[in-house]
């Protein structure tokens, strides 16, 4: 038996053994390591990080600590304080005030003078009493582990002990006595390899070869549109990727990477017609690549006449064959404008008309519906006047594209958050004589990257792009190149992936994204 197990070894790849030298940086070092070496430099390793992290954590805590003690204080003397901040001129006066008369910090004074006025409620002085007693709780625990190496070891062995479970090893190899049938994933016959994928605003979709692409761009020539359309978005992507495409009268085609028919850089592509039912008038909006179905994320539609809705992704209604998922009743003469995706319950989203008027909204405030429902009121808008953006505030300023090229930037803190519906306040001073209107928007600060589509694509910085505040115009910065070009420049925007959200479990529902569900 000895002697076949060892003809086993020796003849099949029952065993095979590898030899290899394992070099790691040790104390900013490159040092070749043996088997108990390497456990001891992951131990101090992670004892290092342990240790960082706790005194992270500890600052944290303690700095708002701090400011809970300043608060919790600050109620005591609340009518002085109140009286000291209304005879003060400002904001930076009323802290200089408090520091001075009663002898707070910086930090405290700050979280003074932003404190509301509804958060001095009894129950939320009970609120911050707990907090304060929770707050030095945790931190004498961070400090037990911070000043103590034995709870700090303690702890790692709990965290590794954890990680064991988390990621167990089990057996590979299964051992049945008859073979079930083999059911081969399409999928896994597709070879895996990054592309571009293309979506055009008439409805051209495509997949490029990353050698294509290469060749076009370094050439500095666009990709191929046909006459009087526009990209709406592009970017990498797997083949084994999947591909949602919303559309502007509220349908919602998944087609996976592979199926697209594979062109060339300055080609136009395929007619989103080729894969899924669509009306010859309906335009691609906006759409998302995903290897993973997203859970607990949240989609928010706005259409042209204000209504706006939001939809759960586990409550996205299946995709049937090549008929497209309905995503939202849109009437004849409405059409979506913008789709945003919300990850948390207290994501800021902002609306804006044409005629400039904008507005936030916490995403909570959205009732969330089903697919077929219209949706509600999110915009009271004036007569002639149609909701124009919807953007994300999650960058210090939003950039304004006007429809006759100018731009500007505003602070998103300037535009109100407001309780649906509202009309909102005006964002940019208009001419009487020749108004213009916003037509586009993109959430940035000095340092973020996007390109504009003028001639050709450019890369530019929310830098080159003014600040002006909400009572003043916009200013031109691509006048010379619009009048040379006869064209207005159009933001090109990325095709990103869809990731899961923040929001409390819901009861999932049959999805899109469930399998079976593939466009062929």
């Amino acid at each position: 038996m000895c002697h076949k197990k060892q003809q086993l070894f020796k003849n099949t790849d029952l065993q095979v053994s590898y030899n290899y030298n394992v070099v790691a940086i040790v104390n900013k070092a490159p040092k070749q390591l043996g088997l108990l070496e390497i456990l001891d430099a992951f131990i101090d390793h992670r004892e290092e990080v342990v240790l960082r992290r706790s005194q992270f954590d500890y600052a944290r805590k303690a700095a708002r600590a701090h400011i809970v003690e300043g608060l919790i204080r600050a109620v005591s003397i609340l009518d002085e304080i109140i009286a000291l901040i209304r005879a003060s001129k400002n904001k930076s006066d009323s802290k200089k005030n408090l520091i001075d008369r009663f002898s707070f910090t910086e930090e405290q004074a700050e979280a003074i003078v932003m404190l509301q006025l509804y958060r001095l409620s009894n129950t939320d002085i009970k609120e911050l009493e707990k907090e304060a007693k929770t707050l030095q709780k945790e931190m004498k625990v961070l400090n037990g582990i911070i000043e103590n190496k034995n709870k700090r070891h303690a702890l790692m062995i709990e965290e590794l002990s954890d990680m064991k479970e988390e990621f167990p090893t089990p057996r590979r190899s299964v051992l049945v006595e008859e073979l079930e049938e083999i059911v081969i994933d399409q999928k896994a016959m597709i070879a895996k390899e990054q592309v571009m994928v293309t979506l055009s605003r008439d409805g051209y979709l495509k997949r490029v070869s990353m050698r294509s692409y290469s060749s076009g761009s370094n050439n500095g020539s666009f990709t191929g549109l046909k006459e009087g359309d526009r990209l709406v978005a592009y970017g990498e992507a797997s083949t084994l990727d999947n591909l949602i495409v919303i559309t502007s009268k509220g349908k919602m085609a998944n087609i996976p990477v592979y199926t697209l028919p594979e062109a060339k850089w300055k080609e136009i592509g395929t007619h989103l017609s080729g894969f899924v039912k669509t009306d010859s008038t309906d335009k691609i909006l906006f759409g998302w690549l995903y290897s993973k179905a997203p859970e607990n994320l949240h989609f928010i539609f706005l259409t042209k006449y204000g209504l706006i809705k939001r939809l759960v992704s586990e409550d996205l209604p299946v995709q049937k064959g090549v008929r497209p998922a309905t995503l939202m009743n849109v009437a004849s003469d409405d059409e979506i404008i913008s789709v945003q995706l919300a990850e948390n319950a207290d994501d800021q989203i902002i609306l804006g008309t044409e005629n400039g008027y904008g507005v936030r909204y916490r995403a909570d405030q959205i009732p969330s519906s089903s697919g077929k429902s219209k949706g509600v009121r999110g915009l009271k808008l004036s007569e002639g006047d149609h909701a124009a953006i919807m953007e994300k505030d999650d960058e210090a300023y939003l950039l304004l594209e006007m429809d006759n090229g100018g731009m500007k930037r505003v602070l998103t803190e300037e535009i109100p958050s407001l309780t649906r519906p509202a009309k909102g306040q005006l964002l940019f001073k208009n001419s009487k004589n020749n108004p213009v209107h916003i037509c586009d928007a993109w959430p940035c600060s000095h340092h973020t990257k996007f390109e504009l589509l003028l001639g050709k694509v450019q890369e530019c910085k929310g830098s080159d792009i003014r600040i002006m505040n909400a009572s003043q115009s916009y200013s031109h910065p691509f006048k010379e190149q619009i009048e040379s070009e006869g064209q207005i420049p159009a933001l090109v925007r990325p095709l990103g992936y869809l990731h899961d959200g923040y929001w409390s479990e819901e009861e999932k529902q049959p999805t899109l994204f469930d399998e079976g569900t593939d466009v062929r």
